[in-house]
C-alpha cells in the first residue's frame, strides 16, 4: 500500500487532533503482535526497549553536559541584552498590535527566564499558550525569537544597510532551528512560529517562501484541529483564545498571501468563522472560564476582531474572481450583467463594514482625531486594506 513500516513508533502527541494514519498504525500494530518480531525481541532474555533504557540511564550523567553543548551553537546566541530588549520592544510596539498571535506575558516571561538562568519549573506555572510554555521546546522558542528580532529589525529606524544584514543574520539563525524535524509532527507553538516567519518574509523578495511557510501552518493547524472549537472544551479562556487567534492568523495569512501570489486561497470558506474575541489579554486570565473587556474601554485586540471581518470581504472577492476565470470564454458574454452585480455586492459589504466600525477605528470621522497613537495607525491599516 505504500506505507513503510517505521523503525520506532511515532510519538503520540497529546495535542494531535487526527492521531497517527491509520494504516500505519494497523501495521505497526500488526508487526508488535506477531510471532517473529516478539521473539526477536524476547532473545537473549533481555528486550530492545529494556536495552535503549539502560543505555538512557548509562547516559544521564551526560545528559545536561549534552544540552549545554547544543546551547553553546550559534542558533542560540543571543545579541546584548540592552539590544535584545530594544528589538523586542520594537517588534510588540509595530507588529504585535496588528498580529496578537502569541500571549505577550507568558513569552516574555519565558524570554526574562533565558537571562536570569532560572530553571524549566519556572516555566511549569505558565499557561498552554504555545511559544513561551513549558512544553515549548528551547530551539523552537529562539527560533521565533529571532524571527521577532529580524522583523523589529526592517520595522525600526536603523540604517537601510545595517537594517537588511542584521535582519539576514537572524533570518539565517531562524532557519537553522527551524529544521525539517517540525515535518513529523506539530503544536501550537510550531504553527506560531511559522506564520511568525511568514510575517518575516513579507519583507523579503521570496514571496514562493512566504506562500509555501504559510502552507505548512495551515496543515499544521488542520492536523491538531485548531478549526474544531469544540475540542478546546477542557481549556480555560486564555488557552482558548490563544489558538483560536492561531487559527484566525492561518486563515488570514493565506487569504493575504493567495491575493499577493494571484492564487485562490486554500481556505474553503472563511465566511463564518467566528471572530477573536476584542479582549485585552491582561483580562483573558489563565482561572477564568469568560472574557470581557471592562465597560468603556476599547481593547487593541478590537483590531484583530474587526481585521478578521474585513478578510471574510477579501475572501469573497478573490472567490469571485477565480470563479469567473473558471467559467471559460464560453459563458463570458452572458457573465457580464452577473459580474456587474458581483461588483455592486462587493462594494455593498465594504461600505456596510467601514459604517459598522467602532468610532475609534473610524477614518475620517471627528472622534478619530483624538484617539490613542496605537488606535489611529490601527484605523490607518484598517483604511489602506
Amino acid at each position: 500500500m505504500g506505507a513503510a513500516l517505521p523503525s520506532t513508533p511515532e510519538e503520540a502527541g497529546y495535542d494531535q487532533y487526527y492521531g497517527q494514519s491509520s494504516l500505519v498504525s494497523l501495521v505497526n500494530q500488526y508487526a508488535q503482535k506477531s510471532p517473529g518480531r516478539q521473539s526477536v525481541q524476547s532473545q537473549g532474555g533481555s528486550s530492545i526497549p529494556s536495552l535503549l533504557a539502560s543505555s538512557a540511564n548509562s547516559a544521564g550523567a551526560n545528559t545536561s553536559s549534552t544540552n549545554m553543548t547544543v546551547l553553546l551553537s550559534d542558533d542560540f546566541s543571543l545579541p546584548p541584552r540592552r539590544l535584545a530588549d530594544w528589538l523586542l520592544e520594537v517588534y510588540f510596539a509595530n507588529n504585535h498590535i496588528f498580529y496578537p498571535w502569541v500571549h505577550k506575558h507568558t513569552f516574555m516571561a519565558s524570554y526574562e527566564n533565558i537571562w536570569t538562568n532560572q530553571s524549566d519549573d519556572a516555566d511549569a506555572v505558565l499557561p498552554d499558550v504555545g511559544l513561551g510554555s513549558h512544553n515549548c521546546p528551547s530551539r523552537l522558542f529562539h527560533c521565533a525569537l529571532n524571527a521577532m528580532f529580524a522583523i523589529a529589525c526592517e520595522f525600526s529606524d536603523m540604517d537601510p544597510c545595517h537594517k537588511r544584514n542584521s535582519s539576514m543574520m537572524f533570518y539565517e539563525r531562524m532557519k537553522s532551528s527551524m529544521n525539517i524535524d517540525i515535518l513529523d509532527s506539530g503544536s501550537l507553538a510550531h504553527v506560531q512560529a511559522l506564520l511568525l516567519i511568514a510575517i518575516y518574509l513579507q519583507c523579503t523578495p521570496y514571496p514562493k517562501r512566504c506562500w509555501n511557510v504559510i502552507g505548512m501552518a495551515h496543515r499544521m493547524a488542520v492536523g491538531l484541529g485548531l478549526q474544531n472549537r469544540r475540542q478546546f472544551n477542557n481549556l480555560n479562556v486564555l488557552e482558548k483564545e490563544i489558538r483560536w487567534r492561531a487559527w484566525c492568523a492561518c486563515v488570514q495569512m493565506d487569504i493575504i498571501s493567495s491575493m499577493t501570489m494571484g492564487r485562490p486561497p486554500m481556505t474553503p470558506d472563511s465566511s463564518h468563522i467566528p471572530l477573536p474575541s476584542p479582549v485585552d489579554d491582561k483580562h483573558l486570565a489563565a482561572g477564568n472560564q469568560e472574557a470581557q473587556q471592562p465597560k468603556g474601554t476599547i481593547s487593541t485586540n478590537q483590531f484583530l476582531h474587526q481585521n478578521m471581518r474585513l478578510i471574510g470581504i477579501l475572501w469573497k472577492i478573490l472567490l469571485k474572481i477565480y470563479r469567473s476565470e473558471d467559467e471559460g470564454p464560453a459563458e463570458e458574454s452572458s457573465s457580464a450583467p452577473e459580474g456587474f452585480k458581483a461588483i455592486m455586492d462587493l462594494d455593498r459589504l465594504l461600505e456596510e463594514f467601514k459604517a459598522s466600525l467602532p468610532p475609534i477605528f473610524a477614518w475620517g470621522s471627528p472622534s478619530s482625531q483624538n484617539t490613542e497613537h496605537t488606535f489611529r495607525r490601527q484605523s490607518n491599516v484598517l483604511h489602506a486594506r
